[in-house]
């Protein structure tokens, strides 16, 4: 049984290639676009595709296309989402009317077609949904700050829509291109009063992104062969500038492990932080002198019940009067993870048990952060790991043991 494609923004483009590249495959199609008469002669004239107005700001035309979809071809198996446009300008320079028009045809229409489609894909137990991002949906381009927010919008509708649809048997799929020659570039808005303050932030794209036009036909053909098939990806990538958006990617995983501990901070209230001397005891001298003596110290993370119920033996460093200790694994260790959870704990070593506080240390902090290189490297120095335990990632395991009452 032949298939049917629904695709928006068919008069150039993706939209349009898609829609020739889907009826070679044999598909029926349905190109739509809001000017039908300006339509491609090789689309008009193809046999396998029927060309229908369809309005993503209009709720009316959308109804209409997919009524004249099913009247002619019966079900729509997969709906593609190609329509969208481009407002260029940082938040200052564009209007808020602007911002508007921009959200209103590239998310709410995306959503708008996905709501007429949907009850026949669901009342069957089967469809395909492919939606068009960007890469400015993966990585935030300067000056370009309305298009961004559209695309990482579709993003998450897509992702959402995905897990809330799977169960019916309906599949979701975001095609996320680079850059591409197509008529979308010549219809870009752009702000009726540029700032010049923002110009010298062009200065990043070159490195932030490639921006090599890709094979738009290579591309059609990639997203026809996914359309319709068991277990297709949730996304897609097509064109040059993956690399890059791994990069960034990647930034964003460090920017989360530098901040850990901090986040860690944030999901238990007894945990104190930052450290406030007046808010905690101190260490006796007394009890600084039999705890340095140690080479190991006992410690173990107090549980939301008041249960201390494991201890590690772990090395614990002096700076000055305060005492520091760090986790190899991280957050993967067994008593690291609670004890930056519930901010408390018990400890042991040369006859001194106590309740205490773990303050965890900013990894900015490099006075701190230094400090404790430097003890961990002059108290273990016969040990091959004291260096291990001064370097990344180690490091911004840091905890301050504090005593409490």
């Amino acid at each position: 049984m032949t298939r049917t494609v629904l695709i928006t923004g068919s008069r150039s483009g993706f939209g349009a290639a898609l829609a020739a590249t889907f009826a070679d495959s044999g598909w029926n199609v349905v190109a739509t676009m809001r000017t039908p008469d300006r339509a491609r002669t090789a689309l008009r004239d193809h046999e396998r595709i029927l060309v229908a107005p369809l309005d993503v700001t209009d709720p009316a035309s959308i109804a209409e296309a997919v009524a004249v979809a099913e009247q002619r071809f019966g079900s729509v198996d997969v709906l593609v989402n190609a329509a969208g446009f481009v407002v260029q300008g940082t938040v200052e320079e564009i209007t808020l009317d602007a911002l508007r028009d921009q959200l209103e045809t590239n998310v709410v229409g995306t959503a708008a077609v996905i709501q007429a489609i949907l009850p026949g894909m669901r009342a069957r137990g089967n469809g395909h949904i492919i939606t068009f991002s960007s890469g400015a949906g993966l990585v935030g381009i300067p000056r370009m700050d309305a298009y961004a927010a559209s695309k990482f919008a579709v993003e998450g509708l897509s992702e959402s829509l995905a897990r809330s649809v799977a169960h019916l048997g309906i599949e979701v799929t975001i095609i996320e291109p680079g850059v591409f020659e197509t008529e979308l570039g010549s219809s870009v808005v752009t702000p009726a009063s540029p700032i010049e303050a923002y110009d010298p932030a062009a200065a990043q794209l070159p490195d932030l992104y490639n921006w090599t036009p890709g094979d738009l036909g290579a591309a059609a053909r990639a997203v026809e062969s996914i359309a319709g098939r068991p277990d297709p990806p949730l996304r897609l990538y097509v064109g040059h500038g993956l690399d890059e958006v791994r990069r960034h990617y990647g930034d964003r995983l460090k920017s989360w492990e530098r901040t850990a501990q901090i986040t860690a901070t944030t999901t238990s209230a007894p945990c104190v932080n930052p450290r406030k001397a007046d808010e905690m005891s101190t260490w006796t001298q007394d009890e600084l002198d039999r705890i340095n003596a140690e080479t190991y110290f006992t410690v173990g993370a107090t549980l939301p019940d008041g249960t201390t119920p494991k201890t590690v033996d772990i090395w614990s460093v002096p700076v000055g009067d305060r005492i520091f200790i760090r986790s190899y694994n991280g957050t993967q260790g067994e008593w690291y993870g609670p004890a930056l959870k519930t901010g408390r704990g018990r400890i042991s070593a040369g006859g001194v048990e106590k309740s205490v506080r773990f303050v965890p240390v900013d990894p900015d902090d490099e006075e701190t952060n230094q400090a404790v290189d430097a003890s961990y490297l002059e108290k273990y120095a016969d040990s091959e790991y004291s260096v291990t335990m001064s370097t990344e990632p180690v490091r911004r395991n840091t905890l301050e043991v504090v005593p409490q009452g």
